[in-house]
């Protein structure tokens, strides 16, 4: 899918409001590493004339630990699910997370969408230090909030939004080969 990446933002740079328009894209980590596959996404986006405004984000291992990482709203979705399973869960850890959270709540693992959705509807957005205890989820939400105005950057933010900033001008100012 991230193949498509570059082509796929350069028509939402194209076509998008740089005023009113924002692009989310959250990507689970897996096994890669997470500075550089975030490198490796900044790199497209400075490559891309004009981009869209974006906001990268890494699922660490996979968007099931953000499941994972509120015991409350597992229990909502799934009743059944196995506290003492959950509490050996070491949060956000590459330890095959999906896998994990099908023994928790005990559901045929041809039914992950169906566990999105129960999920989806469950989840509590907290500041960052809430209740939910992945970090990855945190930051995705503070990173929309953020995206959305409600709150000011913080300074790695502030650094990255410059870096790209520079290299894109450093393109365009670069002779054509």
């Amino acid at each position: 899918m991230l193949d498509l990446l570059p082509a796929t933002l350069r028509a939402w740079g194209k076509s998008l409001s740089p005023e009113t328009d924002r692009v989310v894209l959250l990507v689970d980590l897996d096994n890669d590493n997470c500075t550089w596959l975030l490198q490796k996404l900044f790199d497209v986006l400075a490559a891309i004339e004009p981009a869209p405004i974006c906001l990268f984000r890494l699922a660490i291992e996979e968007v099931e630990a953000w499941y994972l990482g509120d015991w409350a709203a597992l229990k909502r979705a799934f009743p059944k699910a196995k506290r003492m399973l959950w509490s050996n869960y070491e949060q956000d850890a590459i330890c095959g997370t999906w896998e994990m959270l099908q023994q928790i709540i005990q559901d045929p693992v041809d039914r992950k969408t169906f566990w999105a959705e129960k999920m989806g509807v469950e989840l509590e957005i907290y500041e960052a230090g809430g209740v939910n205890r992945s970090v990855s989820f945190q930051k995705f939400c503070s990173g929309v909030r953020r995206l959305a105005g409600e709150v000011s950057e913080g300074p790695r933010a502030r650094r990255q939004r410059t870096d790209l900033q520079a290299r894109t001008k450093a393109k365009k100012s670069s002779p054509k080969r």
